[in-house]
């Protein structure tokens, strides 16, 4: 029965929390920021070019692909109460709770930068080949950051519209980049949100 459990709630290839775990988590540590007057930052990471990247190398090539990209993603969840998951397809979904770096040091959505520029260098250091992709000669992800303040007039679907469109805007700038939002910047546009379907990108 706990193998069972267990295993509804892991993706099958890569091993992180599926997309209904992350479901269930999201609302409930959503719920406990809030109360708790913590910062909450959500980061999507997607595949640069991974529709392409499978077309050239396969499907086996694209599945082991996507458990080395879900290594390093978990490595980056080192917290209690950080969560690592598999959104689904090349996607992936990472949430902190609490600043990921001193405060007293850096403004939230910078600290929030900086890890996520780990993240995105990390991946980019498995210097996976990838001769199809129009961004570099390697695999590579797009990052999209949203950093929720305490005390920011968000619903929990508005705050992952944040790090949805923050996604998009890096894909339309060029792929390979995070950008970086957080509630309260008056610099981003909203209302851009695109409905989720499978990714070619």
């Amino acid at each position: 029965m706990e193998l069972a459990r267990e295993l509804t709630e892991l993706d099958g290839l890569t091993g992180l929390n599926n997309r209904r775990t992350y479901d269930i988590y999201i609302d409930r540590i959503w719920r406990q920021s809030r109360r708790e007057q913590a910062v909450l930052t959500i980061m999507f990471v997607d595949i640069d070019h991974f529709k392409a990247y499978n077309d050239r190398y396969g499907h086996q090539s694209g599945d082991d692909t996507l458990k080395a990209v879900a290594d390093v993603i978990a490595a980056h969840a080192k917290r209690p109460l950080d969560f690592v998951a598999r959104y689904g397809g090349e996607e992936f979904v990472l949430a902190l709770y609490g600043s990921p770096a001193d405060p007293n040091l850096y403004p939230e959505n910078e600290a929030a930068r900086m890890h996520a520029e780990t993240l995105r260098e990390g991946i980019a250091a498995l210097q996976i080949p990838h001769d199809d992709s129009t961004t570099g000669e390697y695999l590579t992800v797009s990052i999209g950051v949203a950093v929720i303040l305490p005390g920011a007039r968000r619903s929990l679907a508005g705050a992952v519209q944040m790090a949805d469109e923050a996604l998009y805007q890096a894909k339309e700038e060029g792929r390979n980049r995070v950008v970086v939002i957080q509630t309260g910047d008056s610099k981003f546009r909203t209302g851009r949100f695109r409905a989720r379907k499978p990714s070619a990108a």
